[in-house]
């Protein structure tokens, strides 16, 4: 692997728990294919402008940089197109922000026509974003007072350049978006309800479906985004009753904002299924953590409101005093292992009578 410095932001005691950040940022590049060489907790008041850290700090992480062998350098914040030029010429090594790092785990891992659509959109969005602030150094190119250099021009070419491709893909997405939208529809006419899993990122959702459809549908991984194409399959329910269940991408703290307004298209079908299956994984210190972050990205794509069932997965990895404990902090929710099936049975009946139960 690859062999990559890290530094992690220290959002203080009210915020993400800095080891946490850590250990999520590390998986966030094993599974990009980095392995982490050193790292480096830091707290910034106020980003710098010209690099996000103060010149001391760049100056002190460029010689760990170079003692440490590393050939990238992560950070879990997202950076400015001048910011993170400056510290790859100040550290002379590959600079990746929180954005750059996730997207480059969608395109791994997204296979379908609509998944590899949505990333390229995200990737366009991201380069666009990146060209703001860039036209005072390219107007040096040349051009006199009153005229527009050819770096300016450059600049507004390339704008126009991923505008074009944004609103194709957009087009293209759009089109996906009515053929879905038709495919619900003759499922509602077929009485066939929708149930969608949403959750944190690796808290078995795939697991889940999987163990609920019988079969293997979905692909499963322990690794951050191992599913970013949204995948349907039919459920039996007993009594001759039928849904369908559907995984999608999974969420993270911070999820960048780029990322999602790329997936909108397929998270907002999350504000029309019938029953959300909210999964958590009970084997997380931070599961309390993880909920508030996927609640924060339901309300972000309107789907906050429908009506969800609480579903805490992996509690085959606690014992009886931690199971105790989370069923008196949420005692809504239904406690299942899809490793060992505990629950699973108790689970589709919940999904039963909340999809026809009057």
């Amino acid at each position: 692997m690859n062999p990559a410095f890290l530094l992690v932001l220290d959002e203080g005691p009210n915020g993400f728990p800095a080891e946490a950040a850590r250990v999520e940022l590390e998986s966030l590049c094993r599974t990009a294919g980095l392995q982490a060489a050193d790292g480096q907790f830091l707290r910034v008041r106020e980003p710098n402008p010209s690099t996000y850290l103060g010149s001391g700090r760049v100056a002190e992480f460029a010689g760990r940089v170079k003692d440490s062998g590393s050939k990238t350098a992560v950070l879990n914040v997202d950076l400015s197109a001048v910011q993170q030029r400056n510290l790859e010429e100040a550290w002379g090594i590959p600079v990746l922000d929180r954005t750059s790092l996730i997207l480059r785990i969608f395109s791994f891992h997204a296979k379908s026509a609509e998944g590899k659509l949505q990333v390229e959109l995200a990737r366009e969005n991201y380069r666009l974003s990146r060209l703001t602030g860039r036209g005072t150094a390219l107007s040096r190119l040349g051009g006199g007072i009153g005229t527009r250099g050819p770096g300016e021009m450059k600049l507004e070419e390339e704008r126009r350049h991923i505008r074009e491709s944004i609103r194709r893909l957009d087009e293209r997405i759009g089109k996906l978006k009515k053929q879905r939208q038709r495919t619900r529809e003759l499922r509602r006419s077929r009485g066939l309800p929708e149930v969608a899993l949403v959750g944190y990122t690796n808290a078995g959702k795939s697991s889940i479906l999987n163990v609920l459809c019988g079969r293997p549908a979905a692909r499963v991984a322990d690794q951050l985004f191992a599913t970013v194409d949204p995948t349907s399959r039919r459920l039996h329910l007993g009594q001759n009753r039928f849904a369908v269940i559907t995984d999608t991408v999974g969420f993270v703290h911070n999820l960048p904002h780029t990322l999602v307004a790329a997936f909108h298209a397929t998270l907002e079908g999350l504000s029309e299924a019938r029953l959300l299956l909210l999964i958590l994984d009970g084997g997380s210190p931070l599961l309390f953590e993880h909920y508030r972050t996927t609640c924060q990205v339901m309300s972000e794509v309107k789907a906050d409101r429908q009506p969800a069932l609480l579903v805490v997965n992996k509690i085959d990895q606690l014992d009886g005093p931690d199971r105790e404990r989370l069923t008196r902090k949420l005692p809504e929710a239904r406690l299942v292992s899809a490793r060992t099936g505990e629950g699973i049975p108790g689970l589709r009946e919940d999904i039963f009578q909340r999809l026809w139960t009057p």
